[in-house]
């Protein structure tokens, strides 16, 4: 009944660009042959369902390996479902396993977090499921996504098994809606910067925070300015905006004119587009110079998207210091010159000190001095890009569920 407290759900591992059309006639069950993925539960329901005689030309394969295999493959036997029933070797390419299959069966006697269960939906499974502590009834809509049965109830299984396995449209609908479960588990991070080069340390940093984010399951984009060259494959995905002669452009009106960051509209319109298809759950703005954004319609799209922003300011670029202060001015939030002690009020803990602000709706800016101008954390080093320590702690706002200290 705490008024403050909000629950984040883990994100789907991506484990298949593909989908299960649920035409296999094939049941799959993943996990630790032991007591607590409770499959001897499963044989003895699969034994109930090849008992009718209508599923002859179904299959159940288990992935797994524990203590239990040998058991699990005697009651396999005894149960004269050995030309139906398989135990497999685990395997790293799972997803692949799910799209050949039409159901997963989860039997289980408990569960911290059913990631089996979120992974298998995300590639179109419908799933039946005991209701085991904890997880089924928060992700399965009884009838709509799958089906969930009173735990240890055996012919209860057994019968929603055949319910999902006899009947084809039933079958698809439970799997179109199975998909809808990434909406939920899943997440989506993009990170703006000029450049993706390996060997600056802007670019450096956009992909070790990628690389953090896309290890937390969730789904890490790039942004960069297609003018600059030297790009490194990554795991994230990368995002181009503009192009060689949108840049060059840029920097003439730049320098004729005084407008970085007011030219390449096109681009900046072609970009936001982008953003809208990727609906993201969090944006890093690190770097928005450079000759590649104009930075009111960008502004301007996130200000009415609702997308929490993180705003980070490299090296020498306090400058934008007046800036910064006076639209959290306006926003109604907090700044800071010195130590950030906004930026820790929040709770972010970032590596470096320098400018901090808060703004509502999750906004948020910071900044690092080379030279210590405005005041640094103490111990911290002077120079440079940011430790492994520091992209772990920016991971924490893509939502790695972890604040890592030094």
């Amino acid at each position: 009944n705490l008024p403050n407290i909000e629950v984040i759900p883990n994100a789907a591992m991506h484990v298949s660009d593909r989908y299960s059309d649920v035409e296999n006639k094939r049941v799959i069950a993943v996990g630790r042959l032991d007591y607590q993925k409770g499959f001897d539960r499963l044989i003895l329901a699969w034994q109930r369902v090849q008992s009718t005689g209508r599923f002859k030309d179904w299959t159940l394969d288990i992935f797994g390996q524990g203590e239990w295999q040998e058991m699990l493959q005697q009651m396999i036997n005894k149960a004269g479902v050995q030309s139906t029933a398989r135990i497999n070797r685990p395997t790293k390419q799972i997803g692949e396993e799910y799209v050949k299959s039409d159901l997963l069966v989860m039997s289980s006697n408990y569960e911290g977090f059913p990631m089996v269960m979120i992974e298998a939906m995300a590639c179109g499974l419908p799933v039946v499921s005991f209701d085991f502590k904890c997880g089924p009834k928060d992700i399965i809509r009884q009838g709509e996504n799958g089906l969930v049965v009173h735990n240890g109830d055996v012919d209860g299984l057994a019968d929603a098994m055949m319910e999902v396995m006899a009947d084809d449209d039933y079958r698809k609908m439970l799997s179109e809606n199975a998909k809808a479960v990434v909406n939920t588990y899943s997440e989506q991070a993009v990170q703006i910067n000029p450049v993706l080069r390996q060997n600056t340390s802007t670019g450096r940093i956009m992909q070790e925070i990628g690389e953090l984010v896309v290890q937390h399951g969730w789904t890490s984009y790039i942004a960069y300015s297609k003018g600059r060259d030297g790009i490194r494959e990554c795991q994230s995905e990368i995002v181009p905006v503009g192009n060689k002669w949108s840049t060059l452009w840029h920097g003439v009106e730049t320098r004729l004119f005084d407008r970085h960051g007011l030219a390449s509209k096109g681009a900046t319109r072609q970009f936001v587009k982008r953003m809208e298809e990727i609906q993201p759950d969090v944006v890093h703005i690190h770097n928005i110079h450079g000759y590649f954004l104009n930075y009111p319609i960008l502004f301007d799209y996130l200000a009415g998207s609702g997308v929490p922003v993180i705003w980070t300011v490299h090296d020498c670029w306090l400058a934008v210091r007046p800036f910064a202060a006076e639209l959290c001015r306006q926003a109604g939030g907090l700044y800071s010159a010195g130590k950030g002690p906004a930026y820790h009020r929040a709770g972010f803990g970032m590596d470096k000190g320098g400018d901090a602000a808060v703004v509502p709706e999750g906004v948020s800016f910071s900044g690092d001095s080379q030279r210590n101008q405005y005041g640094r954390v103490p111990g911290v080093r002077r120079r440079g890009s940011p430790s492994p320590v520091s992209a772990g702690r920016e991971a924490h706002l893509f939502g790695s569920g972890q604040h890592l200290e030094p």
